[in-house]
């Protein structure tokens, strides 16, 4: 999965994040995310702007596992 982070007052020196996806059982799985910014201080508040984000990639990934009727998914 890649992403970017687009705007916004805050540029970090470092920003590096890696998801993967861990199965949970047999119909579910874990999207685990970490990412790491420079400097430490920045931690704090960019780590607030992640379950917006996780919000947006479950939308997704639940529309692709349902798709609205008529729509080719």
């Amino acid at each position: 999965m890649v992403y970017a982070v687009v705007g916004g007052d805050v540029r970090p020196e470092h920003d590096n994040a890696s998801m993967q996806v861990l199965a949970d059982s047999e119909q579910r799985c874990r999207l685990l995310w970490t990412r790491d910014v420079l400097p430490d201080d920045l931690a704090a508040p960019m780590s607030k702007t992640m379950p917006a984000g996780m919000a947006v990639i479950k939308r997704a990934l639940d529309h692709l596992r349902d798709p609205p009727p008529g729509s080719r998914g």
